[in-house]
């Protein structure tokens, strides 16, 4: 028997939170996985929509200048040792929210 799990109220900002933390531990992942010589290009979660829409950026606004300069956020990860990682995800994660949301403001 499948049960429902209960999924907790999160604010906007704790969503948004989530998802960047998520998308960093899958790119650390994947990062690691293609040092290590496999093929990764398939693995990448595309969550940058996703926290772009959230964010508030129309559809217009999602130009492929702000996906690169999200992935280009989210690929500076490859210098932060993995215990450093670990220890500071969270503070990272605020840091890139905190980065979009001005980004999004200066645009208005």
């Amino acid at each position: 028997m499948i049960t429902q799990t209960q999924i907790p109220n999160l604010t906007q900002k704790e969503l948004i939170l989530t998802l960047i933390k998520a998308d960093m531990r899958n790119v650390k992942l994947i990062q690691g996985l293609e040092h290590a010589g496999a093929l990764v290009e398939h693995f990448y979660s595309d969550l940058s929509v996703v926290i772009l829409k959230l964010i508030g950026f129309e559809d217009a606004e999602r130009t492929d200048e702000l996906y690169a300069l999200y992935d280009t956020k989210m690929h500076a990860l490859v210098d932060v040792s993995v215990e450093v990682f670990r220890e500071k995800l969270p503070y990272l994660a605020v840091d890139f929210y905190n980065e979009l949301l001005l980004l999004k403001i200066s645009r208005q």
